[in-house]
């Protein structure tokens, strides 16, 4: 019976004269559970409210409280000390959302949200109902739903929850006979061709449950073996392994009663094995999968039996300052490289090691290449990489992406610190570099982002260990100069094979000229390479070469040392370049070839290209300087007659400019061109030889020739001069 009646009462122990309280005693005594709202008078001095306090004398009346949304109690709750247990009552009395209540029916007028321990009270009433549908003997109800209620954490029995928010679940757990295949879920994709697959069951006997694996049926003796049961004795979980081939699977578990047979329960999960496929050419990855030899079951199986013989691994050895390579079918093959000869001692926190779990390689494929392991993910707790002094290869241990921010770093004495703390205490630096596509790309703590099945670059500058906490990353954030705060411009270098490298400079309010967490240095190079950086020197301890160097803003002048550096010696290399954050008008950036002396304006043109002639470094200045506004101008444009047809073109510019000299016939058509390049400000000679652009000498008439001028602030000019052409 549901009771949402009541009113004030004197004692918190029933009037056994009150009508009510006689005929709900009589029920209980007649073995009827009795529900009882406790009462929506807190806020009125919270007196005892009957017929809720009978449940202080009876195992068969239960008083129920009320919660909000967010598992909260409700302001107008009763909190008497005869409370059982909470259920959702609604709270938008206190936080004024009105879908804070309970959706309820209206008598002719649909539905409407209310609030009250009279909705409250329905929700265990009807769990009251599942249980005894289950054959659980009505004197029995209440202490089943006391025993699995939710305390929250918070010390139970108490007058606000009782024994805490009820959990129907948890409570036909207990009691009924259940089948669940826990993993792998619905629609699942798995990786491995040897997945664990895990079943939950309750109040049954090994003997009573009955698995099959695509239809075909596991042996009575494998569930047996397999049957591990909780401290409760009701439930149990079974564990079983299988080969699987790449395709859709289906399992299911059906569990009979261990007192009625006929009452059974059964789940079935349709899911998917497809190994991941690592793409043709160069990527950084990690394998999150362990698969031990079966000699030695603390060693991994050779790389060569997930992945074939078409691979080369590459890792880096940070005390030797050299990459370990691997290659079933090139020699010299270094074990370091290898799956199973790798001395890390990466692993589970109070585990064995289980490399190469947790480590990085550069791996080559010639082809889309599966990886088909058997192997199973490490377990979900703390996973332990040691740090070199020096530069890190490191691999996510777990098949899915982790937080950055939110691993830990242990210092060789045992002390643990978060990953910022390691930071500001000069551990390590907060960069962690990704390998996209060909080049580096990187995210300062607190963004980043371990990517499943990446490998990564680390930075130490002592050795200690990180800690990769299980915690499943949702979104990623960016690591860029916020908005306002400065500029930033992007270099990238691309040299043959492919090779392609960048770099960022830039200004902001909150940089120093000095090193500061949002200067970058460059990890190691792995043949074939192009690397563009920033050469700092001058910075002591933290000299060395950049990828990103951000100077204070503060500054009127600020000059990078660009180096580029590629094995592709005999390619042409092409720096092309892409302001970030949008540039001050007041701000001219210039790039100065140090081979050759060539000056190239940033803001008009886009890219530049050389050739190395068998040099590996090319050197470069980056000049960012106050534009003092001057007025492009052209000026003094002269076209005379020269020996061979040809014409000398004389003009002045008022500043340095990128200068283009078009000529064009009546129609409006361009016949030549001359590209002049980057111009001093001052006088200028351009020589034509009278010819358009296939080499033919362009017949007599009257032509236009237009001089145009662009500067770095991307100010244009242009003059028209009349050319007449005689033969």
């Amino acid at each position: 019976i549901n009771l949402s009646i009541g009113g004030a009462d004197v004692s918190d122990r029933p009037n056994p004269n009150d009508p009510l309280v006689r005929l709900v005693l009589e029920a209980a005594q007649q073995g009827i559970v009795v529900v009882c709202g406790a009462g929506n008078s807190y806020l009125d001095g919270n007196p005892p409210i009957s017929p809720a306090n009978i449940a202080s004398v009876s195992d068969m009346v239960l008083a129920v409280a009320a919660v909000g949304p967010r598992r909260e109690r409700a302001i107008y709750s009763s909190a008497r000390p005869y409370t059982t247990v909470a259920a959702p009552g609604g709270n938008s009395l206190e936080t004024g959302n009105l879908r804070d209540g309970i959706l309820s029916t209206v008598v002719r007028s649909g539905y409407d949200y209310y609030d009250g321990t009279s909705f409250a009270a329905p929700h265990v009433s009807g769990a009251v109902a599942l249980l005894l549908s289950q054959g659980v003997p009505a004197r029995d109800v209440k202490k089943l739903l006391q025993d699995t209620a939710m305390a929250d954490g918070r010390a139970v029995p108490n007058d606000e929850f009782g024994y805490g928010i009820v959990d129907v679940y948890g409570a036909l757990r207990r009691v009924a006979t259940s089948a669940l295949v826990v993993s792998p879920t619905r629609g699942q994709v798995v990786e491995t061709l040897k997945p664990v697959l895990e079943f939950s069951v309750t109040n049954t006997a090994p003997r009573l449950v009955t698995i099959t694996i695509d239809g075909e049926q596991v042996p009575a003796s494998e569930v047996e073996a397999n049957y591990v049961v909780d401290s409760t004795g009701k439930v149990a979980t079974i564990r079983i392994s299988r080969r699987l081939s790449p395709g859709s699977h289906t399992v299911r578990v059906t569990a009979r009663n261990d007192v009625d047979p006929n009452i059974t329960s059964t789940d079935e999960v349709n899911f998917q094995v497809i190994p991941r496929v690592l793409r043709a050419g160069r990527s950084m990855v990690s394998f999150p999968y362990f698969q031990p030899q079966e000699a030695e079951p603390t060693r991994s199986v050779p790389a060569e039996q997930w992945m074939g013989s078409g691979f080369r691994l590459y890792r880096w050895l940070p005390r030797e300052g050299r990459y370990a390579k691997y290659s079933p079918i090139f020699t010299p093959r270094d074990a370091e490289a290898s799956f199973e000869g790798v001395t890390e001692a990466v692993g589970p926190e109070g585990g064995s090691p289980t490399p190469p779990v947790g480590l990085a390689y550069f791996v080559d494929l010639d082809s889309d290449t599966p990886v088909n392991t058997e192997g199973q993910p490490v377990p979900a707790v703390p996973y332990r990489i040691p740090l070199r002094a020096g530069w890190n290869m490191i691999g996510n241990p777990f098949p899915y992406s982790v937080p950055w921010v939110t691993c830990e770093v242990e210092t060789s004495t045992g002390v643990r610190l978060s990953l910022l703390e390691a930071v500001d205490r000069g551990l390590l630096l907060p960069h962690l570099y990704r390998y996209e596509s060909g080049r580096y790309t990187w995210q300062t703590a607190p963004a980043g982002i371990l990517h499943a099945w990446e490998g990564f670059w680390v930075r130490a500058f002592a050795d200690c260990t990180l800690v990769v906490q299980p915690l499943a990353a949702s979104t990623t954030r960016s690591a860029a100069v916020p908005a306002g705060e400065g500029w930033q411009v992007r270099l990238s270098a691309t040299a043959g094979k492919g090779a392609t490298a960048q770099a960022i400079v830039g200004a902001s309010r909150a940089a120093s000229d000095r090193y500061g967490r949002e200067d970058v240095p460059r990890p190691p190079s792995l043949a074939p390479y192009v690397s563009v950086h920033v050469v700092n020197s001058e910075w002591g301890q933290q000299a060395g070469k950049y990828v990103q160097d951000v100077r204070s803003a503060s500054s009127r002048r600020h000059v990078w040392q660009l180096e580029v550096e590629t094995d592709q010696t005999e390619q042409p290399v092409t720096l092309n370049w892409q302001v970030l954050s949008q540039l001050p008008k007041d701000v001219r950036i210039t790039l100065v070839d140090q081979h050759t002396g060539r000056r190239l304006a940033l803001r008009p043109s886009g890219s530049y290209t050389y050739n190395p002639g068998g040099v590996a470094t090319r050197s470069f200045l980056l000049i960012a300087e106050p534009n003092m506004g001057q007025n492009l101008r052209i000026t003094s444009v002269r076209v005379r007659p020269s020996r061979g047809g040809g014409f000398q073109i004389d003009y002045g510019l008022s500043a340095e400019a990128q200068v283009r000299i078009q000529l064009v016939d009546a129609a409006g058509r361009v016949r030549a061109t001359l590209s002049q390049g980057t111009r001093s400000a001052g006088l200028h000679t351009a020589v034509w030889n009278g010819r358009d652009q296939a080499g033919v000498a362009l017949p007599a008439g009257s032509y236009l020739l237009q001089v145009e001028a662009v500067n770095s602030e991307g100010e244009q000019t242009r003059t028209v001069t009349p050319v007449v052409i005689t033969r």
